[in-house]
């Protein structure tokens, strides 16, 4: 038996089941990088299709 756990975040009031996030990082450095913003893909559970949800930083 596999167990499968699943992330899920609200963003823009869609509730989200998160497969991939990405960040845009441009300068900074290792402990403080300038953060663009962050980009998250997946699956938005009331309609079960697929989305992509950008948030400035």
């Amino acid at each position: 038996m596999i167990k499968k756990y699943h992330v899920y975040v609200t963003v823009n009031n869609k509730k989200i089941q998160v497969e991939r996030i990405f960040l845009r990082i441009e300068g900074g450095s290792f402990w403080l990088p300038n953060v663009k913003y962050v980009e998250i893909k997946g699956v938005n559970t009331s309609t079960n299709a697929l989305i992509t949800e950008r948030i400035k930083i």
